[in-house]
This record gives structure tokens, C-alpha cells and sequence, in this order.
């Protein structure tokens, strides 16, 4: 039976810690070990050798208190000295970061899990350990009820046993829906797991939605075009969640703060195009848009509009444009990417400066660049209203006024003519006033699941 060794600081990681030691010890096939179990009348630091002797992994969580100062106590954190030993016993090491810290020089160059936006949620570090010694699991555990996703753990003895059960929900789940989903063939657009067969697929797709539990890759993406939608668009499914919206890289986007999405909504998976602009003109609900000017092809966004024409647009589309917190979960999702795809910049995933600088592009020509419920150019293309209020963060409902037609709206995305990454961040927000016309501005739209 694989053993994993957890090594740890106690100031910053010790929740994660628990969660991670009662998730693995309820893996059938896996054991492990943290120091919450030493035993008394025994050398802890015998025990703590014995221990990474023989084990087979070792998981590292990493945090600022692993590289302490030098005190007149303690030269090194006790982490640094497992390390050690666990390199001259020559076992594997999965390094974690947990809070941002310099990796410790002695595993610089090994390839670690990132948990900075989430740090309370050890299931990626479940699935790397069953990957590893390819354990499955049981069927029989998906009968465990679920909880609200990345709870925080709180593992004193007196309720230790109630919270290490909750969190052992979880985890299965969200691992067996990220196995389940590796091993099976990719679903096309639309397609529901097997585990919604006995509902219509739109209704299975929202009863997921409703009850989701996981991180971006969980998530299978849906679209779905609606009857008495007249454009005939396609819409992505976003289902419920918490993510952390802003950055600390521009002051326009702080403070960092949680937010959470407790009812799943749509929104179209391409900003809207001047072919569907043009249906809404032609129905006589849309003023007429005579500039063709950087956008001129039918299946190109829709550019130069005003807030209030791309209100007129969504209603007369049976929806809405999205607020400012919809628009940013629906481009970063629960793991609060820094881009639609992930937190590295990918220049072919974007229309935006350095290859489209001249005009905008046609819509979804990039789908690498696909959030992480199917929504495309959500970075580049065309800045994209939202209906909040531009004001100061943390976002709350006050920023939602539809009848003040004289204070700043949000503009969410980047466009086609900005030239530096740092500007087209999922994060990333402008603003300007609702009856402005700027020649990089589209939008999209989104509905509330009724």
C-alpha cells in the first residue's frame, strides 16, 4: 500500500494539512501520515525519520512560514530539514504551493501543483497521488452527499470526526468527476455525463450546474441555443461557485476580494456579431449601426455601440448584458485564472495587439482562448459592457443601478489594438459613460436560469 508522508508549517497550513491526511486515509489502497499522529513517550524526531523512510511520496505544502527567518532557536523550518532527509533517502517529492513563497532550493526545477487561489482544496493533490500509484476510486463512494465546495477545515478533536467526513465528500466527488471525465472520450459541445441520462439534457445540465463542486476543469462545458432567442446564438452554461475576483496589479481592481455565484446564469458564447446586431436593426428594436469601421464581416463582433444600444440588444435577445462579477466568473471560473485559458499568456489565444492590431477578428477564430465554460474572446476582440456601475471594489449589489444613465459603466476584456498582456487580464476593468461610442467597444449577453 502506498504511504505518503505530509510535510508541512504549521503557522500558515496546518487546515490543509488535516484535510489532506483524512482524504487520503479514506482513499481504499492509500495511507498516510502528518504529525498529528506521533506517538507519546517516543522521539518525535525518530518518528518523523521512520516515517519518510518509508514512505513512497512525499507532499510538501509550501507557504512563507516554511522559509522562516533564523532565530536563536531554529536555524531552518523543520520542513527544510524533511526535505533533506527525504532526498537522501531518495524518495519522490510533490511540492504544493500553498501561499506565494520562494520555492526552497533544494526542489527548484520540480514541477508543483499550484493551490494559491485555493488554498483550503486538497483535491488536486488527492488526484496527483491516486495518479500516481493509479488508484481508482470506488463507485460505491459517489453516494456520498455533497457539501458547499472549498469549506474551511477546521480539525480540532471535538468535531474532527464531522469535518474529515464533509471534506471526504467532497473530495471523492471531485475526484471521481475529474477521473471519470479522463477516462471516458471528450464530450462534444452539449453533451451531459451519464449521471443526468434519466433528466432532458438542458435540464440535467442545470441540475449540475445547481449542485457543482470543483475547479475549472471540472467542468463540462454546455451550450445551448434558446427557441425565443431571434438571433439564434449560442449560450454557455455557468454554474455555481466562488472565485476571487480583482488583482493586486492594477489599484483600479482592489482589493482582491471573494465572491460567490450562488445561482447558475447564460452567457453568449461569442460577443455579438454585426450579422446578429443587424437582425435586431432589421426588427426595428436596435438603432442602426452605419460605421463599418475595423469591423465589416458579418460573423465579426459588433463594435462602436453604446451601453444603451447593447441593453436594447439583449432585451430584445430575451436577456440581459451580464454585471461586472457574472462577466469576470464567467472568464476566470473557481481557480481565478489570470486569462480565460489559464495564468500563463498564449499570444495566438487573444485577438489583440501584436497580431491584430488593425481590426477586430472574426468571432470564436480562437478557440484555445475558450474560458472555462466555453465563452470565447473574452480577452481581446472588443471590450465588452457589463451592466454595473463603475465603482470602487468590493463589488456588491449597489454597483447594479439600470436606470442611472449618468454615471460610468464597466468595460470588461481588452480589444483588438492593446499591446500589452497586462491590459487584457481576465481581471483587467475600464469604464467610460453609457451613451459613449468608442470605436473598440462591443458586449455580449446573459440570462438567469429561470
Amino acid at each position: 500500500m502506498p504511504h505518503v508522508f505530509i510535510s508541512y508549517a504549521k503557522k500558515d497550513t496546518r487546515a490543509l494539512a488535516e484535510a489532506l491526511f483524512t482524504a487520503l486515509n479514506a482513499v481504499p489502497g492509500i495511507s498516510a501520515w502528518m504529525d498529528r499522529v506521533l506517538e507519546p513517550d517516543t522521539s518525535w524526531a525518530a518518528q518523523i525519520q521512520h516515517e519518510i523512510e518509508r514512505c513512497d511520496y512525499m507532499v510538501v505544502l509550501l507557504s512563507p512560514d516554511v522559509n522562516r527567518a533564523v532565530t536563536a532557536t531554529q536555524r531552518r523550518s523543520f520542513v527544510l530539514n524533511e526535505i533533506d532527509y527525504a532526498q537522501q533517502e531518495n524518495k519522490p517529492i510533490l511540492p504544493v504551493m500553498v501561499q506565494s513563497t520562494k520555492m526552497p532550493v533544494q526542489i527548484v526545477g520540480i514541477q508543483y501543483i499550484d493551490l494559491t487561489h485555493r488554498p483550503t482544496d486538497p483535491s488536486p493533490i488527492v488526484e496527483r497521488v491516486c495518479r500516481r500509484f493509479n488508484i481508482l476510486i470506488s463507485p460505491a463512494f459517489a453516494t456520498v452527499p455533497t457539501i458547499a465546495r472549498q469549506q474551511p477545515v477546521r480539525a480540532p478533536m471535538i468535531i474532527g470526526a464531522v469535518v474529515g467526513l464533509a471534506v471526504i465528500a467532497v473530495l471523492v466527488l471531485v475526484l471521481l468527476n475529474r477521473m471519470n471525465r479522463d477516462a471516458a472520450p471528450t464530450p462534444t459541445m452539449g453533451a451531459v455525463p451519464t449521471t443526468a441520462l434519466t433528466l432532458d439534457p438542458l435540464s440535467g445540465a442545470i441540475e449540475r450546474a445547481k449542485n457543482f463542486v470543483g475547479g475549472n476543469r471540472d467542468w463540462e462545458t454546455f451550450l445551448y441555443t434558446f427557441p425565443d432567442d431571434p438571433a439564434s446564438s449560442r449560450m454557455a452554461l455557468v454554474p455555481v461557485g466562488t472565485f476571487m475576483m480583482g488583482s493586486d496589479l492594477d489599484e483600479t481592481e482592489q482589493p482582491i476580494h471573494l465572491q460567490q455565484i450562488t445561482q447558475p446564469f447564460w452567457i453568449d458564447r461569442t460577443e455579438v456579431t454585426r450579422q446578429q446586431y443587424q437582425f435586431c436593426v432589421n426588427a426595428g428594436r436596435c438603432n442602426e449601426k452605419l460605421s463599418n469601421e475595423y469591423s465589416d464581416e458579418d460573423t465579426d463582433p459588433v463594435n462602436a455601440v453604446t451601453w444603451f444600444e447593447a441593453v436594447d440588444y439583449c432585451q430584445w435577445h430575451g436577456s440581459r448584458p451580464p454585471t461586472e462579477v457574472e462577466w469576470e466568473y464567467a472568464a476566470r471560473g473557481p481557480d481565478s485564472w489570470l486569462y480565460p485559458w489559464g495564468n500563463n499568456w498564449v499570444d495566438n489565444y487573444a485577438a489583440w495587439g501584436n497580431i491584430d492590431y488593425q481590426r477586430t477578428s472574426v468571432v470564436a477564430s480562437r478557440p484555445q482562448g475558450a474560458s472555462w465554460v466555453g465563452a470565447m474572446d473574452m480577452s481581446g476582440n472588443v471590450m465588452e459592457w457589463v451592466s454595473s456601475l463603475y465603482m470602487p471594489y468590493p463589488y456588491d449589489i449597489s454597483h447594479e443601478s439600470p436606470n442611472d444613465a449618468n454615471t460610468e459603466r464597466s468595460i470588461r476584456g481588452g480589444a483588438f489594438d492593446f499591446f500589452f498582456t497586462e491590459t487584457v487580464r481576465a481581471s483587467g476593468r475600464t469604464y467610460t459613460y453609457p451613451d459613449y461610442i468608442i470605436y473598440v467597444t462591443g458586449f455580449r449577453c446573459a440570462r438567469s436560469v429561470e
